[in-house]
């Protein structure tokens, strides 16, 4: 005539939670495990338009600096300057803001290999992106575009111009 069934369900804390933000994965499964304890499972990212970041170990000397860049393929943008339908920006963090880097950009904002000249800043500071703490810089793509995007084959530190040839 009657039917009574009683149940109980024992809390478990997941397994494992993670969360890929930013190019990083963050193991939030002890935040998941706690009752009334919240994590934050998107990251807003703060550029609004393609980046390219380089971090370093230590920091730039306070003297000139280059970097060398060999793109994949040099893009075919002509000779004349004003043509040239993107700007790219080099910049540095300072612990509070992006600064710029004034380089001599020989890469012509990314469309072909070449030097970027700078003078080491003195106000960088090491930030924390990608989960990885090191001296960031990073070239933003400020206006325009690319027909065809360059790809980076190698970013070389310590480089000097040099030529094999014969005379």
């Amino acid at each position: 005539k009657r039917l009574v069934l009683k149940s109980t369900e024992e809390a478990s804390p997941f397994q494992r939670v993670l969360t890929f933000n930013d190019w990083c994965y963050n193991d939030e499964t002890s935040e998941a495990g706690m009752e009334s304890q919240e994590f934050q499972a998107f990251h807003p990212v703060p550029e609004e338009s393609p980046t390219l970041f380089v971090g370093f170990t230590d920091k730039f000397p306070e003297t000139d600096t280059q970097i060398y860049i060999r793109l994949l393929e040099d893009l075919d943008i002509g000779t004349d300057r004003d043509l040239q339908e993107q700007s790219v920006a080099w910049e540095f963090w300072d612990g509070k803001d992006w600064q710029s880097l004034l380089p001599r950009d020989e890469t012509r904002g990314m469309t072909r290999s070449g030097f970027i000249r700078f003078k080491g800043p003195k106000s960088l500071k090491k930030s924390q992106r990608f989960g990885t703490d090191l001296y960031w810089i990073r070239a933003r793509l400020e206006m325009g575009g690319y027909d065809l995007m360059p790809e980076v084959e190698r970013i070389l530190l310590n480089a000097v111009p040099a030529r094999n040839a014969t005379t």
